[in-house]
């Protein structure tokens, strides 16, 4: 893989950069926090999903949303471009050179692990492999090789998948379980049918004894159920005997009933009795007040009517008082109406000459505009007639068809020429419309304007004759008024004597009122009188009625023996359970007759299944063992290999740590990830090595690692030259341009020890906190390559 074009917006201390690569060695400079480490991590970001904090750290301050795009040419030799954004808005996708588009983690991290050439096959791989060895970031280049041993693995074992043994050793562990499990399942499947298969005599035994003990309990169901229609005929005739005297016990009560509601009513229609003879005598005291109360409810009558003529002509008052008003109203609104029509003569009279200059600029306007038709109808014409000569051959006349005309020799220009003159008179034309149409504006449409004056006008007599009905209708109204006026005058006093016969109306009313209601209470003494002998007469007759029951019911005593109805039903009980019992036995020993059966026909099944499954279980036991062989060949295979890819890259780290420092010693990477350096024969683990001494042997490894196991074209140093003196860096700088193996490699440093060995270097500047990018280019000297 070869990354040619890194871009930036919105993350970290950059607002919208674009950085450059190209193959060869590449040096990216800049003061301490000038955001140099940025690219590198923007790169992990977009291809290996790393990211040294969290996405919301990763965009700029201030802003919602940050976007890395990463152009590059894949293992395949084709390009595609990643863009990853993070922050308030989140996308991931991928485009390759044929414009296909994978989008989401899943798609892009899946094509990732295809194209980059890493032999991977998961995200989580691409970010270890990353981080601890194509883009080791600043800090963390030397400092892993420092750590613990059970840390150091479990940053570096990734890299050497030895997970993938273990994985392997591991994944194989359910299957050999799964296999054990299964030959166990069949062993106990064996086991229960064997089981079953043993009942198989005894089955044989309980469905003989099966089938005599149904054949029995159906001999016993059937003397029981003639037994038990002998009881069921007996019981019935007692049953019928009770419930007769049980009818007749409720009939008595009933009758009771209605005995005692007759009582009550005799009682009440004596009291009403009494009432109405009371009522009789009070009618005689009270009928002299009755009798005026009457006689001056018929004056009130009189005096309301009188009344109803009064209200009646103070209505018709007001109603003409307000009629006349209304007509004085119409009458001030018609001589408005007249004065509006006498301005509407004198304004026409002032219109007319107006009138005459719009005909005329009307007759003028139609006059133009056919002129413009005739001038669009010519061209039209010579349109055609052009468009005739262009598609002919020779000279020939456009006016006479297939006639060559010698006379002229180019009809175009003629043509060309009476267009232009018949554009240049539409035009003359058309301003000349315009003119007219913009004074008949102006003249604001006289005619109109006096045509609907005049139609107002004809209304005119018309009001004349209305303001005339209209004066004469109030003359009439105002002598109608006077006349009512003067009748009113005749109804004087006569609320006062409506008055006082109301007060006297109110003196006479508890007399009348008593009256009414004794009146009422009186007529009902007949009816009372025959309510009570009714009553009476109905008591007799229930009476008697009881007394007829209540015999037989007695009769009905003597034949019916509780004690005997008792015994029978009793025994009517016990054989309807004894034959639901049979019933229910019968049925039980049925089912059960059918279960034996189908038990017998299983254990016979089940002998031809068990001779199956010992052969299904003898294969079973057979592969389970060439598993666990298999695992085993692996368990012990996974170290061997490892030890192998060690010793390979402890030779190309000491050659590369030769290449980088200068000095001959022997570097060996050991199994528990630790780096030992070997000089005259001494030995010195990592922590005892310096500082210059530690970067150049860690350098010198992760470079061989990524040699070895992955393949890579691209590799970042962050920070190469970090604790290393002056003649160190200097020789670092110098063997670095030697190193071989690697198509792209650039350098991150904030001290300028590379730049005056490198063509192509990019500058980072930090200016009022962004960070911009500036590409320089050296003397003319051959760019340092990795091939």
């Amino acid at each position: 893989m070869i990354i040619e074009r890194v871009e930036l917006k919105n993350i970290k201390s950059y607002k919208n950069e674009v950085v450059e690569f190209t193959e060869g060695i590449t040096s990216i400079s800049g003061l301490n926090g000038a955001g140099k480490s940025t690219i590198l991590e923007a790169v992990g970001f977009a291809l290996f999903d790393s990211i040294p904090y969290s996405q919301a750290d990763f965009v700029r301050k201030g802003e919602k949303t940050g976007e890395v795009s990463v152009t590059f040419i894949g293992a395949d030799g084709l390009r595609y471009t990643v863009t990853r954004k993070c922050g308030a808005s989140q996308s991931y996708y991928l485009i390759d050179s044929f414009n296909n588009r994978f989008e989401g983690k899943e798609d892009v991290g899946s094509k990732l692990c295809e194209i980059l050439g890493y032999r991977v096959s998961s995200m989580s791989q691409l970010c270890s492999l990353f981080e601890n060895a194509i883009g080791v970031l600043q800090g963390t280049f030397v400092s892993e090789f420092s750590k613990k041993p059970g840390e150091r693995k479990k940053i570096f074992a990734p890299l050497l998948r030895v997970e993938e043994y273990d994985d392997a050793f591991r994944n194989l562990l359910p299957l050999v379980n799964m296999m054990e499990a299964r030959i166990g399942k069949m062993s106990e499947e064996i086991r229960y049918k064997e089981g079953v298969a043993s009942r198989l005599d005894g089955l044989v035994e309980e469905m003989n004894g099966l089938i005599k003990d149904i054949e029995r309990l159906g001999f016993d169901l059937q003397s029981k159920n003639e037994e038990l229609g002998i009881v069921k005929a007996k019981k019935d005739g007692m049953d019928k005997l009770e419930d007769e005297a049980k009818g007749l016990e409720g009939q008595l009560r009933l009758i009771d009933v209605d005995i005692q509601n007759k009582r009550a009513a005799l009682a009440k229609a004596e009291s009403e009795l009494k009432k109405c003879e009371s009522a009789a005598k009070k009618i005689i005291e009270t009928e002299p007040g009755y009798k005026e109360y009457l006689a001056k409810l018929d004056e009130r009558m009189s005096i309301d009517a009188k009344r109803d003529d009064y209200n009646r002509l103070v209505l018709s008052y007001k109603t003409l008082e307000a009629r006349l008003e209304a007509d004085r109203k119409r009458l001030e609104d018609y001589k408005r109406s007249l004065q509006e029509l006498e301005r509407y003569e004198a304004e026409i009279e002032a219109l007319r000459p107006k009138v005459e200059q719009e005909e005329d600029l009307q007759k003028k306007k139609e006059e133009v505009m056919a002129s413009l038709q005739e001038k669009e109808s010519e061209r039209k014409q010579l349109t055609e007639r052009m468009d005739i000569v262009k598609k002919s051959k020779g000279n020939l006349c456009p006016l006479l068809p297939g006639v060559e005309c010698k006379s002229v020799t180019d009809f175009s220009g003629y043509f060309k020429e009476r267009l232009e003159h018949l554009n240049l008179e539409k035009i003359s034309l058309e301003i000349e419309l315009k003119e007219i149409r913009q004074r008949l504006k102006e003249l604001g449409e006289p005619g109109k304007s006096i045509a609907i004056k005049l139609e107002s006008l004809k209304k005119k007599d018309k009001v004349l004759t209305d303001i005339a009905a209209i004066e004469k209708d109030i003359e009439q109204r105002s002598g109608e008024l006077k006349r009512l006026n003067d009748s009113l005058k005749q109804y004087g006093g006569l609320e006062d004597a409506y008055r006082a016969l109301n007060k006297r109306l109110e003196q006479l009313k508890p007399a009348y009122e008593e009256y009414q209601k004794n009146v009422e209470m009186a007529k009902a003494k007949e009816e009372w009188k025959e309510a009570y002998q009714k009553s009476l007469k109905e008591l007799e007759e229930l009476q008697g009625e009881y007394a007829t029951i209540e015999e037989k019911l007695k009769v009905k005593r003597q034949a019916y023996d509780k004690n005997l109805h008792e015994s029978i039903k009793k025994r009517y009980e016990e054989l309807t359970r004894d034959i639901a019992s049979i019933e229910a036995t019968q049925k039980s020993y049925s089912r059960r007759l059918e279960s034996v059966k189908k038990d017998i026909e299983e254990i016979q099944e089940y002998k031809k299944a068990i001779a199956e499954l010992k052969s299904k279980r003898e294969r079973e036991i057979e592969y389970k063992a060439f598993i666990e062989l298999v695992r085993e060949k692996i368990r012990m295979a996974g170290p061997y290999v490892i030890r192998v890819f060690m010793d390979i890259i402890s030779r190309e780290a000491t050659e590369m740590y030769s290449e980088i420092a200068g000095d001959l010693v022997q570097i060996k990477w050991t199994e528990d990830y630790d780096i030992v350096m070997t000089e005259d024969g001494r030995e010195r683990p990592f922590k005892q090595l310096s500082g210059g001494e530690q970067m150049s042997a860690a350098l010198a490894v992760r470079l061989a690692i990524l040699k070895v196991l992955t393949g890579s074209d691209l590799v970042f140093l962050d920070e190469p030259t970090q604790n290393l003196d002056e003649n160190r860096r200097l020789n670092l700088a110098q063997e670095i341009t030697r190193i071989k193996d690697f198509r792209q490699m650039v350098i991150i440093s904030h001290d300028d020890t590379f730049n005056s060995a490198l063509e192509n270097v990019i500058e980072i500047e930090k200016e009022n906190g962004v960070s911009r990018v500036r590409r320089r280019i050296g003397d003319a000297r051959p760019q340092a390559t990795l091939t």
